[in-house]
């Protein structure tokens, strides 16, 4: 029979994940500026321009998702004590939730770039030979 021919694929792939940018080993002995200048190109290059993957997809979900989460679980527990939200409070929670979702988002990346690093550096940062 085909299904048992069938193995499940049960592997669980565990991600490193980056705080800072000074965590990661390609990026460590490089200066902050650099350092934040290398992940923005490689962002931009291999996942921002790039076709969508399923982790991408992932992390477009939850940088959209943070804020909306945010701001219904304010309004939930602002109906809960029977007040209403100021609009002022409402983009506050927004900012902060759209924050927190790009953070996720560059975070998420960290380990897909990984390995476009060393050549953008190789190529960008080093001074070329005459």
């Amino acid at each position: 029979m085909i299904a048992d021919k069938i193995e499940p694929d049960l592997k669980f792939n565990a991600m490193n994940f980056y705080w800072s940018l000074r965590n990661v080993p390609e990026l460590a002995p490089l200066a902050k500026p650099e350092r934040e200048r290398v992940h923005d190109a490689c962002l931009r290059r291999y996942v921002l321009k790039a076709p969508v993957t399923r982790r991408s997809l992932i992390a477009y979900a939850v940088s959209v998702c943070s804020p909306v989460a945010l701001v219904a679980v304010m309004l939930l527990f602002e109906n809960a004590v029977g007040g209403s939200a100021p609009l002022w409070l409402i983009v506050t929670v927004m900012s902060i939730g759209g924050n927190f979702g790009h953070f996720m988002f560059s975070r998420v990346a960290v380990p897909h770039l990984r390995q476009f690093y060393p050549e953008y550096i190789r190529s960008e940062l080093k001074p070329k030979e005459a």
